[in-house]
């Protein structure tokens, strides 16, 4: 029912509060732990989609920015990618990987930051040589 119908109806649609909702969920036969496991599964589905789309993300990012700056061929963006797989497979978890960044680079990144400018800081004393 579109605006204009509802308007010549003279009436608003009914709404159900909370309370009607599980009413009529309960009595169709569905209970909590059902909702939860069902919420539970949806949630681990769309966080394993988003995050091979994320990855990909920034795999592609890299390369491009790699090949920007560094002026590199097509296999050595792909040498680049398979390192770069290797260690996020290898990592035993994110504290790590970025604790071996920051030694390594002396790049320091923290992603609660509000703004992009304020998440990546270069702490040049610290990075080895």
């Amino acid at each position: 029912m579109n605006r204009q119908q509802r308007r010549t109806a003279g009436r608003r649609p009914e709404t159900m509060t909370r309370q009607q909702l599980a009413y009529n969920i309960v009595k169709n036969g569905i209970t909590m732990r059902d909702l939860e496991a069902n919420h539970r599964i949806g949630y681990e589905q769309g966080w394993k989609a988003a995050q091979d789309h994320f990855l990909a993300t920034c795999y592609a990012a890299a390369i491009r920015v790699l090949r920007r700056n560094a002026d590199v061929t097509p296999a050595q963006c792909a040498e680049f990618l398979r390192e770069m797989d290797l260690l996020i497979s290898t990592e035993i978890d994110g504290e790590e990987a970025i604790a071996a960044a920051f030694e390594e680079t002396g790049v320091a990144f923290d992603f609660a930051e509000a703004l992009p400018e304020d998440r990546i800081t270069e702490v040049p004393s610290c990075a080895a040589s």
